[in-house]
């Protein structure tokens, strides 16, 4: 098994726990390893406009799934 099925299937198994729905959690923690792994979070070592656009397609694929818009925290006081 590689390492990224390794990282989906803990973190699916994680969101199971928490009450999600199997499929949605493989769903979501596919798409989370991708945003990750597009970003470079997951040991990418550059960023391009390829990378950025990764991440608007996934960012998009969530909401699709989800049906759930952005929810924006302001964090300044």
């Amino acid at each position: 098994m590689s390492t990224e099925n390794k990282k989906q299937t803990w973190l699916a198994g994680l969101l199971q726990g928490w009450g999600m729905k199997e499929v949605w959690a493989k769903v979501l923690a596919g798409a989370l390893l991708g945003i990750l792994g597009a970003l470079g979070v997951l040991g990418g070592t550059s960023c391009s406009a390829d990378t950025a656009a990764k991440a608007a397609r996934f960012h998009e694929l969530y909401h699709t799934l989800s049906g759930q818009p952005c929810i924006l925290v302001n964090t300044q006081k």
